[in-house]
Order: C-alpha cells, then structure tokens, then sequence
C-alpha cells in the first residue's frame, strides 16, 4: 500500500474535487497527507447501542459546545476549552474518496504533546462527507482548541482493483455531519 504525495493529493483536488471546504489549501496540503481543522466540537449526552447488522444501531446522543472568543492585537478568534473526557470532532472538510483510495485519520503530534488524541475507522472508497470522529483529552488539566486548528492529518492510500463503493447510511454529500464509518 502506498501514499499519495502532496503533489497528487492537490492535483485530485483541482480536478476532481476530492476535498472541498478548506481552510488554506497552501496550509493544509502536506508531504504525504492532508491537515483537517475544527469544525465543531460536541459533548455526549446519552449512550449508544451497536449490533451485528447496523438494524438496532442507535448513536450516542450529542450537544454542542459552545466556544469562546479571544482578542489579540491584530486578530479574533474562536476556541473551545475542554475538560478531560472524550468528545466528538466534526472536521470542516467535505472528502470524497476516490475509488482507488481508503482513508486513515492520524492525531496531529502538537495534539498528542498536548495530552490529546483523535480515532477514527477507514474511509472506504466512494464516501462523501465529512468526517466525524472522537476526539479524547487524556490531560488532567484539559486543553483549549480553536476552531479551524489543524489536529488530525488525512492520508489516501492506494486500494488494489476491485474495490466496491462504501454504501452505508453516512454516505450523503448533502449533509452538513456525516459519520466518519
């Protein structure tokens, strides 16, 4: 399995759309993978139930948090101060995956150095959405993130050839909070 460079992730996103929704594409676009940033964060509020078939499936309960604002000197900013505890992260980036690509989210190290981390499942090939996924303070004293940090880096990776198209119920280009499945 191989990587897409920088070079190929940017030309996929010129012509074919891969990714939408960015922030700076000069900032975000790295060697081999690509920086998401903050969109949302929520707390859980209920639990969840998960079966074999996905037929009683039922997703934790969320609400979102709300976000404080910063001044500084020649700029604002937005950020979301965090207790220990786990979360859920919406990323602002809209990914279609290509169908000869799967998707891996990896913590960014400066997130991890901070006492935080990000998991996610594969994007299989032919999702389109945006990505959710749990985000975990594992720091006692908590951490402060901005909206649109960049906390996570997406790498596309090459899928041998008969690939099916991922089909589940996240799949909806229209919505604004697709699960990361």
């Amino acid at each position: 399995m191989s990587a897409l460079s920088k070079k190929q992730i940017t030309h996929e996103i010129a012509t074919n759309g891969m990714i939408t929704d960015m922030v700076d594409l000069r900032v975000q676009a790295q060697p081999a993978g690509f920086d998401l940033t903050v969109n949302k964060i929520e707390a859980f509020m209920t639990d969840g139930y998960i079966d074999f078939s996905n037929k009683r499936r039922s997703l934790a309960g969320t609400r979102p948090l709300p976000t404080y604002s910063q001044f500084g000197t020649e700029d604002e900013w937005e950020a979301y101060q965090l207790a220990q505890g786990a979360y859920k992260l919406t990323f602002n980036e809209r990914i279609r995956v290509p169908m000869n690509c799967l998707t891996i989210v990896q913590t960014r190290s400066s997130l991890l150095r901070s006492g935080a981390s990000i998991h996610a499942g594969f994007g299989d090939p032919g999702f389109d959405g945006h990505y959710s996924v749990l985000l975990v303070v594992h720091n006692e004293s908590g951490i402060e993130i901005e909206v649109n940090a960049c906390v996570a880096q997406l790498a596309f990776l090459s899928v041998m050839e008969g690939a099916v198209p991922y089909d589940g119920i996240y799949n909806d280009p229209r919505s604004e909070d697709v699960e990361h499945a």
